[in-house]
């Protein structure tokens, strides 16, 4: 029996009573949501690589000092109303006679403040340029890593090298910082062979790669899926005495469990205690959401507690990988009760969160909790988004309701969430499945005017709908639409197609629509073979009968024994005796 879910506001701003229990409002200033799934599995690397938060001997303090602060905010003020008026489109001359007066009070400090401060990459290197040309400055290592961490953090790989290349040509030394920002640019570019490349060379430039240098190379490894060469970085590593950190461990753990090897990850986690690197939230996280999406769920509640011995807090992410779990698992019990137990510990629930509830009770048949949920999200700061919305109309859908469920649909535009064409599929299969087939019909004749494509899902459920409906003729100009427009047919839609185009004698749409399964490698089921070529072998149509029976039999399709004695049997009795051989 579902908890009923209580709402009692009190007096105070900022709190509200959720299931009886007294929660922060996560509208207010003080308990924003995070995107914790974002945050906590990214390892995101870029803030610490920021060189102004390094210590670096180059003149740090001056930088923060008063006497710099002077001229970088007027060359920040001239650079950026120029480049506002221009529109982003800003040259070397603009800028020069910009900046011309500022020419004798540039230093290697002041261009790195002024970069710092840019986000446009455009607008980083034209200023980087005109400082570089001026008589009385040469850039340093700090400025060319100013300027390497705004096109890094941009995409701009190809630049990144470029300016990489134009230091050494310049003679300034690259330290670990501009290795990070390089390493970590080539990564995200999926051009792996030159990281490696680089990481090699890093002691022949007289920088000895250390455990910031390894960490980032191994998380952009395992972000693209080379979990192994990660693993064998790792223990390169060690074996060369450096010891992995947190955020080293962490990256190749998330990436095991990305690619499902939780018994490596296990290993690896033991692997990790054993060496004295104790695991924090981050790392417990990563191994809950993997053993969750697994569907472990006793493993994955077993290292929560585990979590929580170790005075590790768990976050929203937390909760949700394990609400999720629970629910896919069908344990509905469980999510409301960890759901309570989330908000006792002052976690605030986000988007996520909810839309588990939702589907949980959905789920139980329990429509008038869910509805009552779904009200109330918005005035708990978590409006519905179209996941909440397909869900309670799944639930509606599965309820036989689809007529209620389109009202929602309707609801849905109405509050500007778009629908996706899931949302249509949803509705669309709801109808069918009910018996209503003029109004699932009319609906996917509405999806383009939506601004959608119909999907596989759709084209499949229709073609469906309208066989059964004696549509036949309309159900292959369906099939033909969606052959126009890329989709591959599967069994789903050549069923009840064939069965229809055979029982109304339409035999040369049926011959179409096979030479179609064969141009998408769709092999055809035995009896929907059968009825085609008993159909085409009655009309005598010998000339189908040879084509599409070679066709299939090329692509390794075997007949059974019954309907390959038909076929010869008319191919006798045709004119047609070497087909017959």
């Amino acid at each position: 029996m579902a908890v009923r879910v209580l709402r009692r506001y009190s007096s105070f701003s900022h709190q509200r009573r959720f299931y009886g229990i007294e929660v922060a409002d996560p509208s207010s200033p003080s308990s924003s949501i995070e995107a914790a799934a974002a945050e906590i599995t990214g390892f995101d690397f870029g803030e610490p690589w920021s060189p102004i938060q390094t210590g670096e001997k180059q003149g740090v303090a001056a930088i923060q000092s008063p006497a710099a602060t002077n001229p970088t905010k007027k060359i920040l003020r001239a650079l950026l109303e120029e480049n506002d008026e221009r529109k982003g489109k800003i040259s070397m001359d603009l800028v020069d006679e910009k900046l011309g007066c500022f020419s004798r009070r540039l230093s290697d400090r002041v261009v790195a403040q002024v970069l710092r401060q840019l986000v446009d990459p455009d607008l980083a290197m034209a200023f980087f340029q005109w400082a570089g040309s001026q008589v009385h400055y040469n850039h340093g290592t700090l400025s060319y890593n100013y300027l390497l961490e705004v096109l890094a953090k941009s995409g701009r790989c190809d630049h990144v090298y470029g300016t990489y290349n134009d230091m050494l040509a310049a003679g300034c030394v690259p330290n670990t910082y501009t290795y990070g920002y390089l390493l970590r640019s080539l990564c995200q570019a999926q051009r792996f062979e030159e990281a490696r490349s680089v990481f090699r060379g890093m002691a022949a430039q007289g920088c000895s790669p250390n455990v910031f240098s390894y960490s980032i190379l191994i998380a952009g490894l395992c972000r693209g899926q080379k979990v192994d060469e990660a693993a064998e970085l790792l223990n390169e590593m060690i074996d060369g005495g450096h010891q992995p950190n947190v955020v080293t461990y962490g990256s190749l753990l998330s990436g095991l469990c990305k690619m499902g090897k939780l018994k490596e990850a296990v290993d690896l986690f033991s692997r990790m205690v054993y060496r004295g690197c104790p695991p924090d939230g981050v790392v417990y996280n990563v191994l809950i959401d993997g053993f969750s999406k697994k569907g472990d769920m006793g493993e994955a509640y077993r290292l929560f507690e585990e979590m929580l011995e170790k005075g590790c807090i768990p976050t929203v992410f937390t909760y949700n990988s394990l609400l999720s779990g629970f629910s896919r698992k069908g344990e509905f019990g469980r999510v409301q009760s960890l759901f309570k137990d989330m908000l006792r510990q002052g976690c605030v629930p986000n988007i996520f969160t909810f839309n588990n509830l939702l589907d949980g009770f959905c789920k139980m048949g329990d429509m008038v909790e869910a509805h009552r949920l779904f009200l109330e999200m918005r005035s708990l700061g978590c409006p519905p988004d179209v996941v909440s919305y397909n869900t309670l109309i799944r639930g509606m859908c599965s309820k036989g309701k689809p007529h209620e469920a389109q009202r929602l649909l309707r609801e849905m535009i109405r509050s500007g969430v778009g629908p996706d064409i899931v949302s249509y599929n949803i509705l669309i299969d709801g109808y069918s499945k009910s018996g209503a087939l003029d109004h699932a019909i009319k609906l996917f004749y509405e999806i383009p005017k939506s601004g959608l494509e119909p999907d596989a899902f759709s084209y499949s459920t229709i073609i469906d709908c309208l066989c059964r409906a004696g549509k036949v003729g309309a159900a292959f100009v369906v099939f033909k639409d969606m052959i126009a427009n890329g989709s591959a047919p599967d069994a789903a839609v050549v069923i009840p197609l064939v069965i229809g185009l055979c029982r109304g004698e339409r035999l040369t749409e049926s011959c179409e629509l096979f030479q179609a399964m064969v141009k998408f490698e769709c092999v055809p089921l035995i009896p929907e073979y059968n009825l085609l070529m008993y159909k085409l072998c009655k009309a005598k149509r010998s000339d189908d009968v040879c084509e599409i029976f070679h066709e299939l039999t090329e692509r390794g399709f075997s007949p059974d024994v019954e309907i390959s004695k038909v076929i010869l049997e008319t191919l006798r009795r045709s004119d047609d005796k070497d087909a017959a051989e």
